[in-house]
């Protein structure tokens, strides 16, 4: 899918990934359609919780 802001004139591109590991399919995906922006969210769990068992967001910050 892709958009375009008419105020600002920004356009983007909207990806759905299907992988097994999802942190390393976005990162093959934005490297493949050469993305300049990958926006991610979080959804605000416990620093030991993302510790634990890793977050999407921190994997794709620590390794694009």
């Amino acid at each position: 899918m892709v958009f375009e802001n008419q105020e600002s004139q920004i356009e983007g591109t909207i990806r759905s990934i299907h992988s097994s590991n999802v942190g390393k399919g976005i990162l093959h995906t934005a490297s493949e359609i050469g993305a300049d922006v990958v926006i991610l969210g979080s959804k605000g769990h416990s620093k030991l919780r993302r510790t634990l068992f890793g977050s999407v967001t921190d994997y794709n910050i620590r390794n694009y």
